[in-house]
Formats: structure tokens, sequence, C-alpha cells
């Protein structure tokens, strides 16, 4: 009996049986050869049996194997697509730390390609993907169809040599009369289908729960780094950008103070604004345009500092945490700062997932423990007294925004450099009254 099956070729692509129109390429009209033996084919479409095809000769000492088909037929259309979206995918991790195997499960995000002119089985060194493009962006991408085997490590630790991304879709599963395009459309949504050879998100959520389990096996403290002189980092022109939405923003906040608001939705509504927006905000807020910002709201954090979150520049969150917590007359610890933080602020914190270290602290409230340590140092804050400095809490200085103001006001007038009238004054003081210049 014949060989039949579910793919044939057209114009040099594979085409699955489905995908051809009845009324025109129905039998010989198919214009469909074998993919292995390149002789002519016919389309069986009847209404009895699944549709098919088979050898227009009877004497074909041919019979393609369905997967092998398969593979081929998914392979020429990820090549020839031109874009490709991988789902977001749980990944496995395993990690090496004090001596400890450890497995975790992380979420990698989605991913999206665009690309032309990709090849087919091109050899690159040893390997030979089964696909492999470079993106619109020259990226290297590489990806590869799992029909029997899935790819071994030695090909995976050469796929990660040679290409910044690669992929393994895995069709292992699908029945022998295989797909249609439409049906792939969905396979390829389908994130358990999908596994990542090589990914710079990979390697980074390697790092970052191996930082995470360490982190949970610290005993954290503040160090000896607390800064009594703001190392204020600068950022004029994103600050520019910031100023041309604080009419938008005195506007808000004056709509916002007329609701009945609880703290976790205002919070959030903030965490629902662009960098730009929250920034003109807290300005409006501190009455301060966001361009003259003064250093202690754009100071660098301490080294002692846990460096994942709050990893933009500083003006991006301390005005927004100084207007929350340092003025009025509430007292308040890092901790209650950073549960707000996760919901003003979420993209600067959102590789804190709630791990604490051996003396209670998460990321994000270690890295403003040690803010609220240096306004402390800089005569900015009240720290409660006779208290070790992991376990301090705080109270605002100022009870209003117009004591912030004084304050800064007489600063200034004291880092002014001196008048002529006010050096021969303290001229005349030091040799006297009658002294004559």
């Amino acid at each position: 009996m014949a060989a039949s099956f579910s793919y044939g070729r057209l114009d040099g692509r594979m085409v699955h049986v489905r995908d051809l129109e009845p009324s025109t390429r129905r039998g010989l009209q198919c214009g469909c050869v074998c993919p292995e033996c390149g002789r002519q084919l016919q389309a069986h479409m009847g209404s009895q049996k699944a549709w098919h095809f088979q050898h227009h000769v009877e004497d074909a000492n041919c019979n393609p194997q369905p997967m092998t088909l398969l593979h081929a037929f998914v392979r020429d259309e990820l090549a020839k697509r031109g874009d490709l979206v991988v789902p977001q995918v749980q990944a496995f991790i395993h990690l090496d730390a004090d001596g400890k195997r450890l497995a975790k499960t992380v979420a990698l995000p989605e991913r999206s390609f665009r690309y032309t002119a990709a090849r087919t089985e091109a050899r690159t060194g040893s390997i030979q993907p089964d696909v492999s493009f470079v993106t619109d962006a020259g990226t290297a991408v590489a990806l590869e169809v799992r029909y029997t085997h899935a790819v071994d490590d030695h090909k995976q630790t050469t796929l990660r040599g040679r290409f910044a991304w690669a992929a393994e879709f895995n069709v292992s599963d699908l029945p022998p009369d295989g797909v249609s395009v439409a049906q792939l459309e969905t396979l390829l949504t389908q994130p358990d289908r999908w596994k990542w050879l090589a990914n710079p998100f990979l390697s980074q959520a390697e790092r970052l729960e191996l930082a995470r389990y360490r982190w949970r096996n610290t005993l954290w403290r503040a160090g000896a780094d607390i800064r009594a002189v703001p190392n204020a980092r600068h950022a004029p022109q994103k600050l520019k950008t910031a100023q041309q939405h604080l009419e938008w923003a005195k506007g808000a906040l004056h709509e916002l103070r007329g609701w009945v608001v609880h703290e976790e939705d205002a919070a959030d509504w903030l965490g629902e604004r662009n960098r730009f927006e929250r920034v003109a905000v807290a300005c409006a807020a501190l009455r301060i345009n966001p361009i003259s910002l003064p250093d202690f709201l754009t100071q660098r954090p301490a080294p002692s500092a846990p460096e994942h979150v709050f990893r933009a520049s500083p003006h991006r969150w301390q005005p927004l945490v100084f207007s929350k917590f340092c003025i009025g007359r509430r007292a308040f610890s890092a901790h209650d700062a950073a549960r707000w933080c996760r919901r003003a602020v979420p993209e600067l914190c959102s590789a804190d997932d709630g791990s604490r270290c051996a003396n209670g602290f998460s990321w994000t409230a270690a890295a403003l423990h040690v803010y609220f340590l240096q306004l402390e140092a800089q005569g900015l804050l009240q720290g409660a007294a006779n208290v070790p400095r992991e376990e301090r809490t705080f109270t605002p200085k100022f009870v209003s925004v117009r004591e912030l103001h004084a304050h800064l006001s007489a600063q200034k007038i004291r880092e002014a450099p001196p008048t002529l009238e006010q050096r021969l004054s303290a001229l005349r003081r030091a040799h006297g009254s009658k002294a004559r210049f």
C-alpha cells in the first residue's frame, strides 16, 4: 500500500494538506512533491478519511516518517515568518552555594524577535541549529525544534557561546498527522512548549537567586560609610523633562488631596505614573522646582546599601520618599517605607522578592534604612536615641514644608560667600573697632 502522510513540498516550502484549498488543489492539482524523494504527490481531500498526500506512482519506494516531516515543517515555518514571540516561560535554575545544590523556578519574561533572511540547518562551528538568524537589532538567535530528543548539555553550552539567545520548541507530543499553519500559531503561544537554552535573563536570574540566598543567610549591618555630606548625582536633562510636568502635578496633587484615599491607593496611583510624572508630583508636594533639587534628594547611597534595588538615578525615588515620610510628625521605619515603595516605584524594587536577611531586612528596606541614616547624619531627620543603627526608627525633623524651606534658606545663607561688608566687619572684630582700611 502506498504511504500516506500529511506534508508535501509546494514551490520549495513545506505545506500541510489542510492548508491547501480543496477547490483548486485536489488530487494532482495540488502541485506538491514528496519532501523525501521529490516525486509528484496527489492530495486526497475526501469526506470519509483524513486528508493526506500519497505518491502519484504506486511503485514509489518511499515512506516519509511523519515526525521527520513535522520537524521540517515547523523548522521552515519558523524560518520564513520574520517575527516571533516567545511567551513568558517558567525555567529551572540550579545554584551551587555553600556546598549545596539548590533548584529554583524563575519566570523569564516574554521576548519578541524581528528578523529577515533566517537560515535552516546552517553550520556554525561544531553545531547546526535548526534555524538561525540575526535580528533587525543585530542580535544572533538560534532555534531548535524538538521532536525526539532534547538538546543535550554539550550542545546547549556551545549554543550559549555562539548565540545571545537560543530556544527549543517542543513538538514531540503532536499527533503523527501533524499540524497546520493555523494550529502551529496557537502552539507557539503555549509556554510549556518553550525552553530557553541561552537567555541573558536566565544568567541574570541565576545571579539574582544566588544573591537572594546569600542575603537570607546574612546579618546585615549599615557599615561605617554613612555620609554626613551628600554625594550628589545630578541629572539635569531628565529633571528638565520632569519640570515640564510640574503644572500637571500641582493640579493632580490638589485633586488627589480632595479625595478620601487610603495610603495604599495613593501609592498605587503613583506606581501607575511614569517616572517624570512621579518626580514632578514629589516636587509639587515639596514646592521645589525639579531642576533645583537639593543634594540630599539626589545623593548616591552609601556602599553598604544593597545594590539590587533603586539602581536608577536617585532623583527618581528620593524626593518621593522624603515627601512621604520626612515631613510631618509621624515616626516610621525603613520597613514602612519599603512597603510603600514597592507600590509607588515598583520597577525600582522589582528584584526584591521579599527575602529577608537574618535581622529582618529586605533589600528595599535596607537600602531605605541607609538613606534615612544619611539624612540623620546630615541633620535632616531624627533617629531614635540610644538604639542600634539597624533597629532605629525615625521621626521627621520638619513638621511642614514651610519649615523645610526655612531650613534650606538658612543653609543657603550660611553657605553663601561673605559680602565685602561682612568681611570688613569680621576684620574689625579681629583687630579692634579703631582698625582702618
